[in-house]
């Protein structure tokens, strides 16, 4: 592809939201150098000029002012990957309102709360991926309630306990970090 095809895949493909503007930038960065990868030294230098991706795809803010602000993105994308904070919040986080219920969020986990809000900006069918912490979602006698309305409103595709390789300090720099990744289809299950 040419470099004005890389750059239309990346200002109409790829967006992303982060509070940390270091992280911003570096993620901008890494975007436009993955272009260069795949051109030419001379397309590079005849043809290549970069786009301020800060200023629209990948945006410097807390996540949950974008999404109050952004209700227009709502059912809008195919693919959400990402790795949230393994925090627990204020009461803000709380709570998931799903379809006019309020389902209590085990430990007012962070992630779990990403992981509620995120699936407000999916398509029909689209696939979301977290990295969570696996201890709310997965070890909390709290969270029966949290996983019914998770598992039954949306098509668990695989979830990936790594609380194992995280205790014998195989991830994550070392770190004893309970993690999980949930893939999702926003759909309910297929039980046929």
């Amino acid at each position: 592809p040419s470099s004005g095809d890389l750059k239309n895949i990346l200002s109409d493909s790829i967006f992303g939201i982060d509070k940390d503007k270091e992280a911003v930038h570096l993620t901008a960065f890494s975007l436009c150098l993955a272009i260069c990868d795949e051109l030419s030294p001379k397309e590079i230098w005849d043809d290549l000029q970069f786009d301020d991706l800060t200023e629209y795809n990948i945006v410097h803010q807390d996540f949950f002012e974008w999404k109050k602000n952004n209700q227009n993105h709502y059912d809008t994308y195919d693919l959400i990957i990402g790795n949230p904070p393994f925090v627990r919040g204020n009461d803000n986080a709380s709570v998931w309102n799903l379809k006019r219920k309020k389902i209590e969020i085990p430990q007012k986990q962070l992630s779990l709360k990403f992981l509620c809000e995120s699936v407000d900006l999916l398509k029909d069918s689209a696939l979301l991926c977290l990295i969570i912490k696996a201890s709310s979602l997965l070890y909390n006698s709290s969270s029966q309630d949290f996983k019914k309305a998770l598992f039954s409103n949306f098509n668990i595709k695989q979830l990936l306990d790594f609380t194992p390789l995280g205790r014998n300090k195989c991830l994550w720099d070392g770190a004893d970090v309970a993690a999980c990744t949930v893939f999702l289809r926003n759909e309910k299950h297929d039980n046929t």
